[in-house]
């Protein structure tokens, strides 16, 4: 029976990816009939981006196609600001499932508009594209060079004279030495960024700032207060109704009530994730999501009776391109059922 179920779980995934595929040619289709009288690159290019994002992990090489469309269109443009616009998008694109090749892609869209950037006192973009360069170098643990690009991208923020820009420098400085283990340079950084989006009056970057002190108290193992910001940055996004931003919240308050063994608490933010989907579908994924994560901590056992309850868990996964998290269940799953060499390919996979 265990095998039974293993096997079974492996054509759920199967199944619903053929699935997908027609449903994203549907969607695929919707989008170019749309563009077809489009005469603007900004609308052209986001529309092409918008296909490449619904292939993200399911066809790479449709989700190439659509890349290259975006980046011949901008270039096409020939106007410096749409083009560096366009690398940063297509740079979040291949770091939104990160594999060695892909971040290689994302490096060279980075090199060519800050060389684009740079010639054209593109400031902001500049900055922008840093990050993302430390970014990509903080993800492969070369925290040296991240620190480099993040300490240069503070300088042309600067320049950029934009306080918004400064926070997002700050900030992405800031989760760098997270990394780094300088917790009490980076919760500085935090403080000022924080400072700086009070005197903005904006409440957006206030809350993800919250949110990240959040995740710095936890860290240094002071949970109480870490709870604090967690709810201040709920608050926030309460009233700006940003959905995304409450999902990550609840995420980490989940986990850091999984973390304390509090398993009452983390079922009392799962039963409000809960609630919220009955409202929007949107919540679904991160429920099942977060209900396999309490589960796996409270009794590993029933997680294979879940998962046969909630297929759909698994086609989530599968649909939002979320395949490192599908590897993990895999792993557990097959763990449980004592298929050790399945468990580990999987459980590996999962790390890449």
């Amino acid at each position: 029976m265990k095998k039974y179920f293993s096997l079974l779980l492996l054509c759920v995934s199967f199944n619903c990816g053929a699935f997908a595929q027609n449903n994203l040619t549907n969607k695929e289709d919707s989008i170019l009939k749309k563009i077809a009288n489009a005469n603007n690159v900004n609308t052209t290019c986001d529309a092409y981006l918008s296909i490449a994002k619904l292939y993200t992990a399911q066809n790479p090489v449709k989700e190439t196609e659509y890349i290259n469309k975006v980046i011949f269109t901008a270039d096409q443009s020939r106007d410096r600001a749409i083009i560096t616009d366009y690398c940063i998008k297509i740079v979040d694109q291949w770091n939104s499932f990160p594999t060695p090749e892909r971040r290689a892609l994302a490096l060279s869209a980075i090199e060519k508009g800050l060389k684009i950037g740079k010639e054209a006192q593109l400031n902001k973009n500049v900055a922008i594209l840093l990050v993302r360069k430390a970014v990509t170098y903080r993800n492969e643990g070369n925290i040296t060079e991240a620190l480099k690009f993040n300490d240069e991208a503070s300088s042309y923020a600067a320049l950029s004279k934009s306080d918004s820009i400064i926070i997002f420098c700050e900030v992405s400085h800031a989760n760098t030495l997270m990394q780094k283990d300088e917790n009490l340079t980076a919760f500085k950084k935090y403080m000022h960024a924080l400072n700086l989006a009070e005197i903005l009056k904006d409440d957006k970057l206030q809350s993800l700032i919250q949110k990240r002190i959040g995740d710095f108290y936890v860290k240094v193992g002071q949970n109480e207060k870490a709870k604090d910001y967690y709810q201040k940055s709920l608050n926030t996004s309460f009233r700006l109704k940003d959905s995304t931003q409450e999902l990550s919240i609840y995420q980490s308050l989940i986990s850091l009530y999984l973390s304390e063994k509090d398993f009452a608490s983390a079922r009392e933010y799962l039963n409000i994730l809960k609630q919220k989907e009955k409202v929007s579908s949107f919540y679904k994924q991160y429920t099942l999501s977060a209900e396999s994560s309490i589960i796996s901590q409270e009794d590993l056992k029933k997680l294979p009776a879940f998962i046969r309850q909630n297929k759909e868990l698994l086609q989530d996964y599968e649909k939002y391109g979320m395949q490192y998290e599908l590897y993990r269940l895999k792993g557990v799953i097959f763990t449980v059922d004592k298929i050790y060499d399945s468990a580990y390919y999987y459980l590996q996979l999962s790390k890449t």
